[in-house]
């Protein structure tokens, strides 16, 4: 994880790139709250209920968080992002949702009271102190966590056209298989439950995908 780090903050610093990394990103992340067919969000419903409070670590702009606001008590979203909450307002007021609050710090470093259900749906990919990440979560959970994770980081897609831009490989980010070493260590044995491939979304053309390419390579 640190070669990667390593590797991302080089290039930034050689295009003049600062500031949000997700700004240019967090168009990609909004979602309609009332949509039917995110085979994720449909499982994450079936696990609360109407009286429930649901902590979001990293909920970007509400992918989960609106939907699980729809069916429960309250969500709160922790999200240290500029960019994301700003998503997330825009879509909760088009949504007529009032019963989120956003967070704006670090997991780390947010002081918040616990939940019934602590969500961190695939975050983890970037988190360094993953064992201080965790052991927070838990902390926090009244009833359970909820960590949605992909067997291999979305990012990983870019990889195979590191080398070609960059003369080097890519140091990959790690997954879910590692996460699960990680929580074994711990003496943490979750209930695992995997899931069809997801397909990822396509791009709307080929000079969008290019585009898209170049500011992750």
């Amino acid at each position: 994880m640190a070669a990667h780090h390593a590797q991302s903050q080089k290039i930034r610093a050689a295009r003049g790139i600062t500031g949000d990394r997700w700004e240019a990103a967090s168009p990609f992340f909004k979602a309609n709250p009332r949509r039917t067919d995110d085979v994720e969000v449909n499982r994450l419903l079936q696990q609360i209920n109407p009286s429930a409070t649901v902590l979001d670590i990293g909920g970007g702009a509400g992918r989960f968080a609106l939907p699980l606001a729809l069916q429960c008590q309250h969500v709160t979203v922790i999200e240290p992002s500029p960019s994301m909450p700003e998503s997330l307002r825009q879509i909760t007021m088009e949504a007529d949702i009032d019963n989120v609050t956003i967070v704006a710090k670090r997991w780390e470093e947010a002081e918040v009271n616990p939940a019934d259900v602590v969500i961190s749906a695939h975050v983890i990919y970037m988190i360094e102190d993953i064992r201080t990440f965790v052991v927070k979560m838990l902390e926090h959970a009244r009833d359970k966590v909820l960590m949605p994770t992909f067997m291999r980081p979305p990012m990983a897609r870019y990889t195979p056209f590191w080398r070609w831009v960059h003369e080097e490989g890519r140091a990959d980010l790690p997954g879910a298989a590692e996460l699960m070493q990680v929580l074994w260590e711990m003496d943490i044995y979750p209930n695992v439950e995997m899931f069809e491939p997801i397909s990822f979304r396509a791009f709307k053309n080929w000079q969008m995908a290019l585009e898209r390419a170049k500011a992750k390579t």
